[in-house]
This record gives structure tokens, C-alpha cells and sequence, in this order.
């Protein structure tokens, strides 16, 4: 968005005209995950290398989002694909988020649009 909002601005104060899509792709919140931690507040887990390090690339259902120390695999039991972010930030470390995630949603810019700004 941000880009988007740079290029408007460069476009607008060179005199050009800046035609505004019909529609984009935004992130909607959804929901945050936690690591699996025991009775005792000690994490059991972390988070896949499959997903780490991975902002914005889609999580199916099913597919394998964490692993406990002991090995065992814990996957995506939701019903949507879900587009993880924040995944394993150090801000979070003390309440063991392991990631936020948000789905993917299409704005429609129809009803604000003009042919050129």
C-alpha cells in the first residue's frame, strides 16, 4: 500500500494522470497462533521451518505450521487459507505468538473511482 501511495504522489506532482484500479488485494486480520507450551508456561514447540521466515505466503489446511520438540507435527485445521505475518517476532517472545494470520480480501475501488486523478 505503501508503494501505492508513493507512486500517487510522484504521478500527481509530475502532472500525470494516475488511473486507479478497479480492484486490490489486502490482508485482513484473522487470528493469532500460539506455540505450544505445557502446564508450567515452558514452550513445547516452535515454529515450522516450512512456515518461518515466510510473511505472506499462503497456509493451506492441512499443512504443517509447527512441530513440538518430541517431533510431533501440528498443521493448519482451519477451513481457509490463511496468509501468516509477524511469524516468530521477538516482540511477541513473551506471550508465545508464534505468528498472526489474516486472509486474503479483495477491495473494490468501483464505488470511489474516477477515469484519472
Amino acid at each position: 500500500m505503501t508503494k501505492h501511495i508513493l507512486d500517487f504522489v510522484a504521478l500527481s506532482n509530475s502532472g500525470e494522470g494516475f488511473v486507479i484500479p478497479d480492484e486490490y488485494d489486502a490482508f485482513q486480520y484473522s487470528e493469532n497462533l500460539r506455540l505450544p507450551i505445557d502446564a508450567n508456561g515452558q514452550r513445547e514447540g516452535m515454529v515450522s521451518l516450512h512456515v518461518d521466515q515466510k510473511d505472506f505466503q499462503p497456509i493451506e489446511p492441512g499443512q504443517v505450521v509447527m512441530e513440538t520438540f518430541a517431533g510431533e507435527k501440528i498443521t493448519w485445521q482451519r477451513d481457509y487459507t490463511a496468509y501468516p505475518l509477524f511469524i516468530n517476532e521477538a516482540a511477541y517472545h513473551k506471550s508465545h505468538s508464534a505468528m498472526t494470520l489474516s486472509k486474503k480480501i479483495v477491495m473494490s475501488c468501483r464505488d470511489y473511482k474516477s477515469s484519472k486523478l
